[in-house]
């Protein structure tokens, strides 16, 4: 009942995160939107000219502003048709701000396909290797829960809050080592009392003083693999 409770407040945590991060992206993009439309009723009211690359160069920053963030998913892709009239600002081509007087047959159409560029490949193994130091720790997760007497002290309690809190923070590969700084300190107080976990600690703690700034996915999974020692020695102790 206890695992399944703190299970229950560690998903609600997750949830209410996630739903304040998309409430952020919404309000960012609501505002870029607004920007472009009160830029684009000034352009209305002067009749400027603007040039055809400026009005795609404000478009695409728009929505790629509305999508920055976005960790669980991508923008597969932007359509638009845009009706404008078409002048000629010296030898360049612009569209003419106010098109009321402009008679239909007069107007051309700018259409924009978006779409997503391709992750560099380096990026690709480092998500890989992330998610493996996740699943080791939530791991480590349920062996403290099997190893935890009933009777649980608070360096106990604290370890485990300390690896839920770990699980459900928005990490990258660059902010992974320093948020594992802090489990390790929790989990360093329980070694006293089982021997061979501080050996599995210090393993654990080499390979994390070991990463650079930008982890490549062999560093993040040797990371994952020091991790599963501390596994190992917990389900050994376990009742």
């Amino acid at each position: 009942m206890r695992r399944e409770q703190e299970a229950a407040a560690g998903r609600l945590k997750g949830a209410r995160q996630e739903n304040l991060r998309l409430r952020t992206l919404v309000d960012r993009q609501e505002e870029e939107i607004q920007t472009l439309r009160e830029r684009l009723r000034q352009l209305e009211a002067t009749r400027l000219q603007v040039p055809v690359e400026s009005l795609v160069r404000s478009l695409t920053s728009a929505i790629a502003a509305g999508s920055t963030g976005w960790e669980d998913r991508v923008l597969a892709g932007a359509h638009l048709d845009l009706k404008v009239a078409l002048q000629t600002a010296g030898e360049v081509p612009a569209v003419l701000a106010a098109t009321e007087s402009c008679p239909p047959e007069a107007l051309s159409t700018i259409s924009l396909d978006l779409r997503p560029a391709p992750p560099q490949l380096g990026d690709e193994g480092r998500q890989r290797g992330l998610a493996q130091v996740l699943t080791a720790v939530l791991e480590v997760q349920h062996s403290l829960d099997r190893v935890m007497p009933p009777a649980a002290p608070q360096s106990y309690t604290a370890a485990l809050a300390q690896a839920a809190a770990f699980i459900t923070a928005a990490l990258t590969p660059e902010t992974v080592g320093g948020q594992l700084a802090e489990l390790m300190a929790n989990l360093q107080v329980l070694s006293p009392p089982i021997p061979a976990l501080a050996q599995a600690l210090a393993a654990v703690e080499a390979r994390r003083l070991k990463l650079p700034a930008l982890p490549s996915e062999d560093d993040l999974t040797g990371l994952a693999g020091a991790l599963t020692l501390i596994v190992r020695v917990l389900d050994q102790v376990a009742p």
